[in-house]
């Protein structure tokens, strides 16, 4: 009977679509509108006897239409019912239910009293003057609850859950919940929920979360939604182990380098992610070879890359390691001029063509970002940025972005920032999407929300605000909304690493990787035109004492070969050949200190980069005192502690210190690097200068290797000035290492004399000499 009542109002329901402003003779009429459409909404299973007189009421005042609609047994069911004139029962002067993501109350007649005591009771209100009804959102629902009981007004939902059995069904990857009020915002808060208007029942996620839910509320629980639940809880078990898994695949995707079998691993874990996670891998583990397997794995090209800038160098390491990885892909660098040249990370150099529109895989920097894009009308006004139309990113998106790489996504962690917004604006829609960081988290979880806004993951942790409830202690503070707690820090953990979370530790992985990873890292200058004054005019001066020397040459060519090698001796220990050479290494030790002291705001700001990417404790060895000065005055509120070469006593004191979990930076003379002080609190050594021999950098890196109860591998950096003296250097140190490194007697006894000579020739060809 409830059902042919049902059908006969849904006719009705569907003929007013515009809730009826007025009577047309077509639908409800604009009194009847609101309670018409409610029952409809309800559906029979869960009407009162009093919703069922009401239904039966409305059945007979539109007799008429129902009947041409050919309707006649549900008009005749309706009549059935009239028992004193007015259907059989009486409509509930207000009633209180549910409509999505609002409780709704309803008068169904004008009382003053009544309704001025509603207004007080519940402050966050909203007259609909269409459906004539009060909206209230779902945060006041308690307040609408208590004021009904006081009224002693009808709540359907309550009513409906004593005498109505709810479900929970699964629907493909989904499961779908009908529930009454008391349950909606229990239902809203689990991960993935969300309202479908028009089956009228919540969407949730297949997870462990909903079926405990059920439970606590006595729902029926299919057998589908139980295996739904069972494959869900099977993939987050596989996830969260892999999450820390040291597997391999069976091939690499990167043709030009081969991974270790935890960096496979970690490919893996994305890929099973449906290719979109963040690799949070302790520094030195090899995230950029991961993130370009992924895309490579996927074939997602064209794909971007946002870095950090690091003194404009940041792209072209990217570049590097690209075109190494990846030697069949057509790379670029959006922002420059011309071609870029990249240093390649196995040794030598490449040209690499900037603003390629072509290219299939592009890098840039945070810094451009900004200026490249502009607010979306459709979206609110903080809301994310979409590419200018003219600029690199917005031919990108024109090519259907199908990769992007967010390298040190902590960059990214303010969600109001523009470049934030930027990388927000070129996300949406891209299927494989990367995110890298040593340290995601920094200081609270508050920080994960615009990462995993980027990756498309917040939902799948439950939406902004569980997740804020839950793992942000969000309250409301004197400014807003405070989310600078943090809480089930454990669970977040869990939850992430099901989710889309990789991390493995150095000492997880270190019986695969070498005892020392050396990397040439190159800086931009301040004082290139210095620098570049001094060049010229040290080449100028080996230009003339090379002149000198091929005139004496060709002076004694016609002796024979014994006096001529000599005279060639004489001049070799004279006074005057012993002073040239003196003065040629004091030329090359000014371009030395040049370029160490115009890199010292570059090394300033990769230092910070490393810091803020994770990195607990940090060496930086250096040759001149003054550099040594300058570097520990410009770091000194990251806690520095010098190390001097010569100083046995304070030394002592100063290494303690740097051990017992105190300073984070120890700037170290090169000198001291060679006097058998520890340091292996740290991982990672970095050298603003270089020595003249292989033997001095090796001593220095193993101040910070060998200890046998906790080894550790070791992260060395050669931070070199670029198109320097530096980089000549670098290239000479590690051509006599591979030398000597093959030889059985090992380092001893080594000299810089060679290594002089080498620059020097270097120097001369530079100069066309």
């Amino acid at each position: 009977m409830k059902e042919t009542l049902w059908e006969a109002l849904a006719l009705l329901a569907r003929r007013d679509p515009d809730r009826a402003r007025e009577r047309n003779d077509s639908g409800f009429s604009q009194g009847d509108g609101p309670l018409g459409h409610y029952l409809v909404a309800v559906g029979p299973g869960c009407w009162s006897e009093a919703m069922t007189a009401a239904a039966a009421r409305l059945v007979r005042r539109y007799r008429r239409q129902l009947e041409e609609a050919g309707l006649q047994g549900a008009v005749a069911v309706a009549s059935a019912r009239a028992d004193d004139g007015n259907g059989g029962g009486t409509v509930e002067p207000v009633t209180v239910t549910a409509s999505g993501d609002e409780v709704v109350v309803a008068f169904a007649a004008y009382d003053p009293a009544r309704l001025s005591r509603f207004k007080v009771a519940v402050r966050r209100r909203r007259w609909d003057g269409e459906a004539r009804v009060w909206r209230v959102p779902a945060s006041e629902a308690r307040e609408v609850l208590a004021w009904a009981e006081r009224e002693k007004a009808h709540v359907a939902g309550a009513v409906a859950a004593s005498s109505c059995s709810y479900r929970v069904e699964a629907a493909g990857a989904e499961l779908m919940v009908r529930s009454p009020l008391e349950l909606r915002l229990a239902v809203k808060a689990l991960p993935g929920a969300r309202w479908d208007p028009l089956a009228r029942v919540w969407r949730v996620a297949p997870t462990p979360e909903a079926r405990e839910l059920a439970r606590q509320h006595g729902l029926e629980w299919t057998e589908e939604a139980e295996r739904a639940v069972a494959a869900e809880e099977s993939r987050r078990a596989r996830l969260r182990q892999a999450s820390a898994a040291l597997t391999s695949l069976e091939r690499s995707p990167l043709e030009g380098v081969s991974l270790y079998p935890f960096q496979a691993a970690g490919v893996e874990y994305v890929l099973a992610a449906d290719g979109r996670a963040i690799i949070a891998d302790e520094m030195g583990l090899g995230k950029t070879l991961q993130a370009l397997a992924v895309l490579e794995a996927r074939q997602a090209y064209p794909a971007l890359v946002v870095c950090p800038n690091l003194s404009g160098l940041g792209p072209r390491k990217w570049a590097g390691e690209a075109i190494r990885a990846l030697p069949g892909r057509r790379v670029t660098i959006l922002g420059e001029d011309g071609t870029v040249r990249v240093r390649l990370p196995g040794g030598g150099y490449r040209d690499v063509p900037a603003n390629d529109p072509l290219a299939e895989l592009s890098v840039v920097n945070y810094d451009r970002l900004p200026g490249w894009t502009e607010a979306d009308p459709e979206r609110r006004k903080r809301g994310a940025l979409r590419p200018r139309p003219g600029t690199p990113l917005a031919t990108l998106a024109r090519r259907g972005l199908r990769g992007l790489v967010v390298d040190e996504v902590h960059y990214v962690k303010n969600h109001r920032a523009l470049r934030t917004r930027a990388v927000e604006g070129m996300a949406r829609g891209v299927p494989v999407k990367v995110a890298l960081s040593g340290t995601p988290l920094l200081n609270r979880p508050a920080e994960l929300i615009a990462p995993l806004t980027i990756l498309g993951r917040l939902e799948d942790l439950g939406g902004f605000w569980m997740f804020v409830r839950r793992y942000c202690g969000a309250r409301q503070g004197r400014y807003g909304l405070d989310l600078s707690g943090a809480s089930n820090l454990e669970e977040l953990n869990e939850r992430l690493r099901e989710t889309c979370y990789v991390r493995r530790l150095k000492r997880d992985v270190l019986p695969e990787l070498p005892a020392k990873q050396r990397e040439a890292v190159e800086l931009e200058i301040a004082d290139r035109q210095e620098y570049a004054a001094a060049e010229a005019d040290t080449i100028r001066w080996l230009g003339e004492r090379a002149a000198q020397d091929a005139e004496f040459l060709a002076s004694i060519a016609d002796l024979d070969p014994e006096e001529q090698q000599r005279l060639q001796r004489e001049r070799r220990a004279s006074a005057e050949a012993a002073a040239a050479r003196a003065e040629a290494l004091v030329r090359i030790g000014a371009l030395r200190r040049l370029a160490a002291r115009g890199k010292l705001p570059a090394v300033e700001e990769w230092v910070r980069a490393l810091v803020e990417g994770g990195v607990e404790k940090l060496v930086i060895f250096a040759h001149h005192r003054d550099v040594q000065e300058a570097l520990a005055r410009r770091l000194h509120d990251l806690w520095v502690v010098r190390v001097e070469g010569g100083r046995a006593e304070a030394n002592v004191e100063a290494v303690r210190r740097f051990q017992e979990r105190g300073p984070r930076i120890a700037v170290v003379s090169l000198a001291a690097g060679r006097e058998g002080i520890e340091l292996t609190a740290a991982s990672h050594v970095a050298f603003a200068e270089l020595p003249w021999r292989p033997g001095d950098l090796d001593q220095a890196e193993d101040r910070l290797y060998g200890r046998l109860n906790d080894p550790h591998g070791v992260n060395s950096y050669y931070l070199l000035g670029r198109a320097t003296i530096d980089v000549d250097m670098a290239e000479l140190i590690d051509a006599k290492r591979e030398v000597i490194d093959r030889a059985v007697d090992g380092r001893a006894g080594t000299s810089g004399e060679p290594i002089l000579g080498a620059l020097i020739g270097r120097l001369l060809a530079r100069g066309g000499g």
